[in-house]
């Protein structure tokens, strides 16, 4: 186990530049860029391991991000740098990112909690973005809408409110409001926590409910994880483990117990979204169309049903914040059971359902981080 966290480690700090922490040492596509979700996801990951090198990339990422910023508030979805050296930007090629605005807070969050910025200097900053993320709301209900193409699962055919944004942006505004002592954030943290828990786990007498029509539907095909999200044309009801396991990570409530049981009770180990969209499905021809450079979607891969390390890990991370010790040491054993049954692994983006094959970009960021947080002894705090 050991040595898998070594060459974890070693694989992030290899990534760490003066321009921030890189997706991967690959040249595929643009994964050599600094991505926001991934510099800051591999640079908590660096807080949870202490490491000197990783910290300071994630400072770098973040000053990356603010350089780069947009009046507006918008946060990059990626930074590279072109042939001459300067900067070559993406706030989303298709749609705009929503989730690099939440991560920015996150990672600005913790970085100040670790002691590892000045948090003044980046006030203006951080308050134009969760402004940003005020506008997105557009209607003033607490809820951000997010394009199709908004955030990680980037070729995935959703949309709406969904709850993975919701859930980053809530854990951003708590670490805000908590460090900057801003009463108006707080009240709004503990409403969008509150819109959480009627909207996506629906129950009989919820308060604030968005779409009441849908909502009723919602009722009467209970699920016992949080649902995916929803939007004008009613709810999703397939299961979403990056939501889940964010959602359970930061919220404290019997909903999160509830789907991390549900969650230990699948088969070992969890697909990212499930079920999986196969030929002849509604929504395959969607899936089937959707993607920037290449189809990556075959049933059991990428999106569609893959096996992602990043999700794992913070799957781990929210059995251990919540309780769920058994749970925690058996994904781990797996992980660590899988891992060291691999000649050669390449750090690969995800696993294919089928036959658990690597498959995808190697030498992620993302994997890597994924698998530091599946293997550490202990769980990284969300609000310390």
């Amino acid at each position: 186990m050991k040595n898998i966290q070594r060459k974890s480690i070693e694989l992030i700090e290899e990534l760490c530049s003066p321009l921030g922490i890189s997706a991967s040492k690959t040249n595929d596509g643009n994964y050599q860029a600094v991505f926001a979700r991934d510099a800051i996801m591999a640079g908590l990951a660096g807080i949870l391991a202490d490491n000197t090198i990783i910290k300071k990339g994630l400072v770098n990422s973040l000053l990356t991000l603010k350089r780069t910023q947009k009046e507006q508030g918008q946060i990059a979805s990626n930074v590279g740098l072109d042939s001459s050296g300067n900067d070559r930007v993406s706030y989303g090629t298709l749609s705009h990112k929503t989730d690099s605005c939440c991560f920015y807070l996150i990672g600005v969050g913790l970085a100040a909690k670790h002691g590892l910025i000045n948090l003044t200097d980046w006030q203006d900053s951080v308050y134009k973005t969760m402004g940003l993320l005020d506008a997105l709301e557009y209607n003033s209900r607490d809820l951000v809408y997010v394009p199709q193409g908004g955030n990680w699962a980037d070729e995935y055919p959703y949309h709406g409110y969904l709850l993975f944004d919701q859930a980053l942006r809530l854990w951003g505004l708590k670490l805000m409001a908590d460090l900057f002592k801003d009463d108006n954030l707080k009240k709004k943290s503990e409403r969008i926590e509150a819109s959480i828990l009627s909207n996506y786990a629906p129950k009989e007498n919820a308060s604030n409910v968005y779409h009441k029509v849908a909502f009723s539907k919602a009722l009467s095909l209970p699920k016992d994880y949080f649902l995916t999200g929803f939007s004008p044309a009613g709810y999703r009801f397939e299961f979403d483990l990056a939501a889940n396991a964010i959602a359970s990570y930061i919220i404290r409530d019997e909903k999160s117990k509830e789907s991390l049981h549900w969650v230990s009770e699948q088969e070992m180990p969890v697909s990212a979204f499930w079920p999986i969209i196969k030929p002849g499905d509604e929504e395959w021809p969607s899936i089937s169309k959707f993607f920037l450079y290449e189809f990556k979607n075959a049933p059991g891969h990428y999106h569609n049903g893959g096996i992602w390390w990043i999700w794992l890990g913070w799957l781990r991370q929210s059995y251990l914040i919540n309780g769920f010790e058994k749970e925690a040491e058996d994904l781990k054993r797996w992980a660590v059971d899988f891992l060291e049954n691999q000649d050669n692994f390449c750090f690969d983006e995800y696993l294919d359902r089928d036959q658990l094959k690597p498959s995808g970009t190697k030498f992620l960021a993302y994997s890597a981080t994924g698998i530091l947080l599946l293997t550490s002894d202990t769980y990284f705090d969300p609000f310390k």
